[in-house]
């Protein structure tokens, strides 16, 4: 009885099914050891939460469930497979270690981006430049009528309950491991990216990957580049009065190839001052190997992913 959670400290019942020894059985723990993040689940039915009638925003319709709580609807897919990824961290798909404390997997929804983007945008998603699309390589289906290419999407996730994929074979969405591991970067960087004001989040960072992906094509000084964090040096995140761009180097930039970024900091400091009076103070370029401990923590990673150089934070 000492073992058991006192009934204080379920006052939503939600973490007494959590309690217990889920995981006894040694053919369970051995088959959840086979799977990780980035691999496939089928069967999933992808549904949302939302008000009693009609919900203008996704275009569906939810009957009065009779309770007080929310009803839920249902997406409906072209193919019956409702083709998922999970994007839990392998830790915790297993029936041991962190993983015995989850009864559960998270997993996102594929989607064929032939049904819905054209070519241009497919290929940006494919760079990973899509932030609620991450791509795999290893389509879900061998069927002929559902070739293309597909993607995580990242703006649903759902848990399953781990006895689903005791009922199925893992599959990785992925060809090679390097490609899951950047598709573990790209679901982390979702969770973590800090939450900044739009004149910064939208317009600063549209501004400065336009400018690298310009540069790549006659420059060099885009390689060099390992990361661009931004630091505050006045407010705070959401309502900013002065702001300060690292250029993160992996090898020092001649006073040359400073000259781009110096340039749009000039016309950037402008469009930031008239858009949301913040006050833009000149680029620190910075080598890697220089960059301090309390600078690092005290200042957030920005996503340009033109640089091609992974995730930071």
């Amino acid at each position: 009885m000492a073992d058991e959670p006192e009934a204080s400290l379920s006052p939503s019942g939600l973490d007494q099914v959590y309690f217990g020894d889920h995981f006894a059985e040694p053919a369970v723990e051995a088959a959840l050891d086979q799977w990780k993040q980035g691999d496939l689940v089928t069967g999933v039915p992808f549904f949302w939460a939302t008000r009693t009638g009609n919900d203008e925003l996704t275009r569906m319709v939810a009957e009065d469930p009779g309770t007080a709580r929310l009803p839920v609807v249902t997406a409906t897919y072209d193919t019956p497979a409702a083709f998922a990824v999970i994007t839990s961290q392998t830790c915790d798909i297993g029936a041991a270690g962190p993983g015995r404390n989850f009864l559960t997997v998270q997993v996102c929804p594929l989607v064929r981006l032939e049904d819905s983007y054209p070519a241009t945008k497919i290929a940006e998603i494919e760079q990973g430049k899509v932030g609620h699309l991450a791509p795999v390589t290893s389509p879900p289906t061998n069927d002929p009528a559902m070739e293309g290419t597909w993607a995580a999407d990242l703006r649903i996730s759902l848990p399953v309950s781990k006895v689903v994929l005791l009922d199925q074979e893992p599959k990785s969405c992925f060809v090679r491991e390097v490609e899951a591991l950047e598709f573990g970067e790209h679901v982390a960087s979702r969770y973590v990216r800090p939450a900044l004001h739009d004149a910064i989040s939208d317009g600063m960072v549209t501004g400065l990957r336009r400018l690298v992906h310009a540069a790549q094509r006659t420059e060099q000084w885009p390689d060099n580049i390992e990361q661009f964090r931004l630091t505050l040096i006045a407010g705070d995140r959401l309502e900013p009065k002065r702001v300060q761009v690292f250029a993160v180097m992996v090898d020092p930039l001649t006073a040359a190839e400073k000259q781009a970024l110096r340039a749009w900091r000039k016309a950037e400091n402008k469009r930031l001052r008239k858009a949301a009076g913040i006050e833009m103070s000149p680029i620190r370029f910075i080598k890697r190997s220089q960059m301090t401990a309390i600078e690092h923590r005290e200042s957030c990673p920005l996503h340009v992913p033109e640089l091609g150089m992974g995730t930071y934070q």
